[in-house]
């Protein structure tokens, strides 16, 4: 009998020292939808980001391209008698995107309303020769 508890604590040592999982909730989140619309002088980008809030929300605008990245960090601890245990978990993602039309990066605005993201870029004005 005495081997097969020994048998039995071989096979997964840990089951006792963690009790219960904890599990730190992250945001479901696999990629950014973003869409465009062209209203005659500005472009137009709407990109749902689900889960994160505006200060973990990055943009980068070029002439070209537009960059949303988005990061979240959290951890959580827990402190007992003779237990210390900390977890943490990080969640992020990325989108690049070649505009469909040149933009002047100088003139941008961007608003952040229930989880929609709506960046306004003027369009860059070509020069005739």
């Amino acid at each position: 009998m005495e081997n097969k508890k020994l048998k039995l604590w071989f096979e997964n040592p840990f089951k006792k020292m963690f009790k219960k999982e904890v599990e730190v909730p992250t945001p479901s989140l696999d990629t950014i939808q973003i869409g465009f619309m062209d209203n005659g002088e500005n472009l137009i980008a709407k990109a749902s980001i689900p889960g994160y809030n505006k200060d973990e929300i990055n943009l980068k605008v070029t002439s070209k391209t537009i960059e949303l990245s988005a990061a979240k960090k959290k951890s959580k601890i827990e402190k007992g008698e003779d237990v210390y245990k900390e977890y943490a978990s990080a969640v992020s993602t990325q989108k690049i995107i070649t505009l469909p039309i040149e933009i002047d990066p100088n003139k941008v605005s961007a608003k952040f309303e229930n989880n929609i993201l709506e960046v306004t870029m003027k369009k860059a004005i070509k020069k005739r020769y």
